[in-house]
């Protein structure tokens, strides 16, 4: 167990070094059993858990570089875990309101009252106002995706990437950058 330690201590000591190697070998080290566990605890899909598991490396490289994780009071594999439980519980929270929300403008296409259709219009405008906030290509993407139903394969080819995986991380990226678009124009999204 101490050698574990530090050999921990050894991976934070040289990522603040600059030893980006490292975050290599703790994607590679952790990715498969992050994927398996996340499949399992929470159900998400493969390219799900392998889209927020960058996510956690990430975010535990900007942790140690920026001084906020000096020494850990667990095992590594035990904070990244914990990053990672985080980031799914946002995830499948957010995309919750924003199912919610396009079922919510299902629905209301559907009813003649007047003031359904009126929220309707101001619904429909919050959303593009976000999406525009946020700018290309991320407002084509989630639009193309969300609104107009198109397939990942269908948007890589609109918008010229490489592949459908190429798409779908710009895509995963895109619900992150408007998750804290909302976060930071209206606080923590509360479920009921």
């Amino acid at each position: 167990m101490k050698a574990k330690k530090a050999l921990e201590k050894d991976i934070i000591r040289a990522i603040k070094e600059g030893d980006e190697e490292e975050v290599y070998f703790l994607y590679n080290q952790y990715k498969n059993e992050f994927v398996q566990w996340s499949k399992h605890k929470f159900s998400i899909e493969k390219d799900d858990a392998l889209d927020i598991f960058q996510d956690v490396v990430i975010a535990f490289y900007e942790n140690v570089k920026l001084g906020k994780l000096v020494e850990l009071n667990h095992t590594l594999k035990t904070y990244l875990f914990a990053i990672g439980k985080n980031l799914i519980r946002n995830r499948l929270k957010f995309d919750g309101k924003f199912a919610d929300l396009q079922e919510g403008f299902d629905q209301l296409t559907i009813s003649d009252d007047f003031e359904q259709k009126i929220f309707q219009k101001e619904q429909h405008k919050f959303v593009i106002d976000l999406l525009t906030k946020l700018g290309e290509p991320c407002n084509a993407i989630l639009k193309l995706f969300y609104f107009d139903g198109f397939s990942m394969e269908a948007i890589a080819k609109t918008l010229n990437y490489k592949n459908k995986e190429v798409a779908k991380t710009q895509k995963a990226r895109c619900i992150k950058a408007l998750r804290n678009t909302i976060y930071q124009r209206y606080g923590k999204i509360e479920t009921t």
